[in-house]
């Protein structure tokens, strides 16, 4: 059975200054761009996002819904898709992985929980795979108070690996940030 999709998108994007999920590079708003490079991968794609962007996404969409009354954090998202989804493996993103495509979610679901890692080693929690064995443990620990993903990662066997492409983990906080780096990938 293929996983279904997560994209995490309901942040503020305080400091990006709009919501980054609705944001275009090339004329394609970037939910659409993660919609498109996770389908293929995936039995359904769901898109977590903050009640005030729903009326952005009129019906039919290519993905379910599950909307944030409150900007609670990306963990919240991704605890909520766990419960009002239960029994199901996960490829999750965060929608601020601009350079993401296919390839990357073709990577990740070749063996179970699995998640990219930077040229240091460090994992990169808002792009992988979690498994349904592993959810319980990261709902247990959110319960506990734990409010980060790649903490709670850390206290886990996951296997972490480089990406066939480094631009896939590359995360933009500022509108700047991505003008930035679009301008660098398109000189190469």
């Amino acid at each position: 059975m293929k996983p279904w999709g997560l994209i995490v998108a309901g942040g503020k994007s305080e400091r990006f200054g709009s919501p980054k999920i609705l944001h275009e590079i090339d004329g394609v708003p970037q939910w659409q761009r993660l919609v498109d490079a996770l389908s293929p991968h995936c039995e359904r794609v769901v898109l977590n996002i903050s009640e005030e962007l729903c009326s952005f996404f009129l019906p039919p969409t290519p993905f379910e819904i599950l909307a944030e009354n409150e900007h609670l954090g990306p963990l919240e998202g991704l605890c909520k898709a766990f419960e009002t989804y239960p029994n199901r493996d996960w490829l999750v993103i965060a929608c601020d992985h601009f350079w993401v495509e296919a390839g990357a979610f073709e990577q990740l679901n070749a063996l179970k929980s699995l998640f990219f890692q930077d040229e240091h080693g460090n994992l990169v929690p808002w792009l992988g795979k979690i498994t349904k064995m592993d959810i319980d443990f990261i709902l247990q620990k959110k319960k506990e108070g734990e409010q980060s993903l790649k903490r709670i990662l850390e206290m886990m066997p996951v296997t972490t690996v480089l990406p066939s492409k480094k631009e896939w983990i590359l995360d933009a906080d500022s509108a700047e940030m991505l003008h930035a780096e679009n301008v660098k990938n398109k000189d190469h």
